[in-house]
């Protein structure tokens, strides 16, 4: 038993290896998905009350059970580290960041549509457009606090770079491989995982996919770089509210099916994307690029230099 042992357990950290961390939490979120399953099941069947579809209230309900699986199961019985640790030390460096990457964020959308605009790849089609024609602005609200706002900004970054990619690189932060280079292979493996877990949506190409992972290598350069998810959270949260919930791009990813701009694209697809929106083309991938770029200038101006920040890679403080 004793040579068994350290194979699961920390001894010096007193607490379970990261690998083994990380599958305690992959499993909470594949329990917590079957369940999400049946509860979708039971108000279709008629076995719940018709307003638990409504999307806020699912939004809200996931954010929570995130929130508590990682503050919960993963901060305290996992990692033994508290939640701001894993990237929302709230000071006033961190609400800039957040500005800062929401700023950006929104300007790399404008900037695709515009150029499509430009291009004549695009043309708008209608103005503050719903699923229903009965509401017109109940269901533009919505699609802030639902897909465009908590599952892609908060919930994401929470789960693939606040909990998996600190976990990766702790794990692998051994003597012959360092801090630095455990938090580079953090970034490309978590990445990977994100593009992969989003290969199965239903507009998905190869070249989504792989700018899927790119935008993930962008999220994930900004986490490493100031060690705090503001300017990843603000990044995400512009590009899916501007993309989806102004600009009426891959409605698909809308469960609201709302949007203020509704618009019809008759460009290249190679390009424009087509049915996948922006991260289905290059336009896509060189405003991910640019991106990438402003995100560097941003911390080397706030903090003098560009370096990971190694913070990433260490065990909690005991």
């Amino acid at each position: 038993m004793s040579t068994i042992k350290p194979l699961f357990w920390n001894r010096d950290e007193a607490r379970l290896r990261a690998g083994w961390r990380i599958l305690v939490y992959s499993a909470a979120w594949f329990i917590l998905g079957y369940a999400a399953i049946y509860l979708r099941d039971a108000v279709s069947a008629g076995w719940l009350p018709e307003v638990y579809r409504t999307p806020l209230l699912a939004a809200i309900f996931t954010l929570l059970v995130v929130v508590l699986l990682t503050g919960v199961v993963g901060s305290r019985l996992l990692d033994r580290r508290p939640l701001a640790d894993y990237g929302f030390h709230l000071n006033k460096g961190w609400w800039l960041d957040l500005g800062f990457g929401m700023a950006l964020g929104t300007l790399l959308m404008l900037g695709i549509f515009g150029v499509e605009l430009a291009l004549g790849w695009t043309e708008i089609t209608g103005t503050f457009v719903t699923g229903d024609s009965g509401q017109r602005f109940g269901p533009l609200i919505l699609v802030l606090f639902t897909t465009i706002l908590l599952y892609g900004g908060i919930l994401e970054e929470i789960t693939y770079r606040g909990y998996l990619l600190q976990n990766l690189a702790e794990g692998l932060n051994l003597k012959r491989i360092g801090p630095q280079l455990a938090t580079l292979i953090a970034v490309l493996i978590s990445s990977v995982v994100f593009g992969l877990a989003h290969a199965s949506n239903a507009s998905a190409t190869a070249l989504s996919t792989i700018n899927t992972m790119t935008a993930a290598l962008v999220l994930a350069g900004a986490y490493v770089l100031t060690g705090q998810l503001a300017l990843p959270i603000g990044f995400h949260v512009a590009w899916n509210f501007v993309g989806v919930g102004v600009l009426g791009y891959s409605a698909s990813a809308n469960i609201v099916g709302a949007t203020f701009l509704a618009s019809s694209q008759h460009g290249p697809s190679l390009w424009t994307g087509g049915a996948s929106g922006p991260l289905g083309g290059l336009l896509g991938t060189g405003a991910l690029i640019l991106g990438f770029l402003l995100i560097a200038a941003w911390v080397r101006v706030r903090r003098g230099k560009v370096k990971l920040d190694l913070s990433v890679a260490k065990p909690p403080a005991r």
